[in-house]
């Protein structure tokens, strides 16, 4: 967890440039010898485009391949964990509260924050390969998970971070 947005209350205790952490961050994204999983990984391309970075190493997305094995189910990290029985997820209500008084990562302690995200990462690991061996079990479905819905991701976040054209004139 690199902290590159938090508020200045926590300055004092980051000892980096965020421009190079930012720089890490990119290289990591685009280093062919590194397979990433995530969860919505179109989060992190636009991340990644606001520090002038993108993902050219290969991915899995978790959202993604839970979707392929039950396309009825929701997809957020909560129910996906139960549902998997990884129910070691960890509380973002816990660590930033709700309602009116809830916080953002940047609020909270650094350490704190990394300790979430190294606690969820893991459970991202876990979701990973339980449902990744499911899928491979369905070669067809694997198949088109890899594709079609992993490079749709790239025309996907394409059209999220440019926008589409609808001539309304054509459609009519």
């Amino acid at each position: 967890y690199i902290p590159l947005w938090h508020n200045d209350t926590f300055s004092s205790e980051i000892s980096y440039d965020p421009r190079d952490a930012a720089k890490f961050i990119c290289a990591v994204f685009q280093n062919l010898k590194i397979h990433l999983v995530s969860y919505n990984i179109k989060i992190s391309m636009h991340a990644l485009s606001l520090m002038g970075g993108n993902i050219t190493t290969s991915f899995d997305d978790v959202m993604l391949e839970y979707h392929m094995l039950d396309s009825s189910a929701p997809t957020d990290i909560k129910s996906m964990s139960v549902k998997l029985g990884l129910n070691d997820l960890p509380s973002e209500d816990s660590l930033l509260g709700t309602g009116k008084n809830k916080l953002s990562f940047s609020d909270i302690h650094v350490d704190s924050a990394a300790n979430f995200a190294i606690e969820t990462a893991f459970i991202f690991g876990q979701m990973h390969k339980v449902i990744y061996t499911s899928l491979s079990k369905e070669k067809l479905m694997l198949e088109d998970y890899k594709d079609y819905e992993l490079p749709l991701i790239h025309v996907l976040w394409q059209m999220e971070h440019t926008g589409v054209y609808i001539d309304r004139n054509e459609l009519a």
